[in-house]
């Protein structure tokens, strides 16, 4: 396998969950191959995800990357291998306050994400993660991200920045209330990766945002810029982008977004548009 450069595009930056990797959570040889080779040509690669920056560290040695990624939805910009922030904003705790109590009050699964710790219902849907995150990371020798219980506001702890809030229900109805009870608030916004999920961020925060603020950082400008996804959080890089590839897999209206349509996250989707697209065949 050879890799070309008859492109423009400079950097790759890859949605993970359903798009780089399969519906097992990892990459195939051929993807990891694929993305070593970019990245010996000169290319830069890297990930735009939902997941905060201090989750990163599984990642890194497993996914090859060689650009700062984009995490928690576009409010962190990061060095997954020095911890260097580039960017990074945060929710109010005013706002976490009347977000925790709103949850409490109607019996909604809730995870508010700091840097260093977790603020969770005890019912929370999301807990065995949590947990099986925790032992991860003592097994490799890392001091775990902090779990507090929450039970009512006034167990949050005192001082807490927040990167990222996260709501839980199976009921759209349900969903959809707190989706307007954030709208009440114009210091934050909302998104969704999955059906039943509702992910609250900093206001002007976005996996758009992301890619304009490392444009900045590298020196790039949006046409040298090609990004992959497959859900409807990925649209707003879509359009900050030069170039956009939807995974087979992804929801049809990020289809219709991308400027094409590669297989689909089981079928190494992301690796074959690379190599299309170095070849030369989308200018």
């Amino acid at each position: 396998m050879e890799v070309e450069r008859k492109t423009r595009i400079k950097l790759f930056a890859t949605d993970l969950d359903r798009t780089l990797v399969d519906d097992s959570g990892r990459i195939s040889a051929f993807t990891e191959k694929t993305i070593r080779k970019c990245m010996d040509e000169g290319f830069l690669f890297t990930f735009a995800t939902g997941r905060q920056a201090s989750a990163m560290w599984r990642l890194r040695d497993v996914i090859p990357v060689n650009a700062p990624a984009i995490c928690s939805n576009g409010s962190e910009i990061v060095d997954v291998f020095t911890g260097k922030v580039y960017h990074r904003e945060t929710v109010s705790s005013d706002f976490v306050l009347e977000f925790v109590e709103f949850c409490l009050a109607n019996s909604i699964d809730f995870d508010c994400r700091a840097d260093k710790f977790e603020c969770a219902n005890i019912k929370c849907v999301y807990l065995p993660v949590m947990l099986r995150r925790q032992k991860e990371a003592l097994a490799a020798g890392r001091e775990p991200q902090g779990i507090f219980y929450i039970h009512n506001v006034n167990e949050l702890p005192p001082a807490g920045e927040y990167v990222k809030l996260l709501a839980w229900t199976p009921n759209n109805e349900i969903l959809l209330k707190v989706r307007e009870f954030c709208d009440r608030f114009p210091e934050v916004t909302t998104t969704s990766s999955v059906k039943g999920l509702l992910e609250i961020a900093p206001a002007g925060n976005s996996k758009g945002s992301g890619v304009m603020h490392l444009c900045e950082v590298l020196g790039l400008n949006k046409d040298e810029i090609c990004v992959f996804g497959d859900y409807i959080n990925d649209l707003p890089m879509f359009r900050a982008a030069g170039m956009s590839v939807a995974v087979g897999n992804a929801d049809d209206e990020v289809k219709k977004k991308a400027t094409f349509v590669t297989s689909s996250n089981n079928e190494d989707g992301v690796a074959n548009a690379v190599l299309r697209i170095c070849s030369g065949e989308f200018g």
